[in-house]
C-alpha cells in the first residue's frame, strides 16, 4: 500500500493512510446523507437532496484515504474535509 503524506489540521506533517468510518460519516451527515441500506459488509448512504448522490461504505472501522479521495473527486468536494 502505498503511504501518503498530508497535512492534517491539527498537524503540521502526519502520515495518514485512513480515517475512521465515524468521522467519515459525520462529514457525510454534515452534508445531507442519509442511509439508505445498510448490510453485513457495506453501508449505502444518499444525499437527500438532487441529483441525489449515493456512495457506498465498508463497514470496516476505518476508511483508506484512496477511496476517500475517490469519493472526493466523484462529488467535486475537497478532499481535506475528512481529514481529522
Amino acid at each position: 500500500m502505498r503511504r501518503l503524506q498530508l497535512k492534517s489540521k491539527n498537524t503540521e506533517n502526519q502520515l495518514i493512510t485512513s480515517v475512521s468510518r465515524h468521522q467519515v460519516m459525520e462529514v457525510f451527515k454534515s452534508m445531507d446523507f442519509t442511509i439508505d441500506l445498510e448490510g453485513i459488509d457495506i453501508l449505502i448512504l444518499r444525499n437527500s437532496k438532487f441529483p441525489f448522490h449515493r456512495i457506498a461504505i465498508p463497514n470496516d472501522e476505518m476508511i483508506s484515504v484512496e477511496l476517500l479521495k475517490k469519493y472526493a473527486n466523484d462529488l467535486g468536494i475537497p478532499f481535506e474535509i475528512f481529514l481529522p
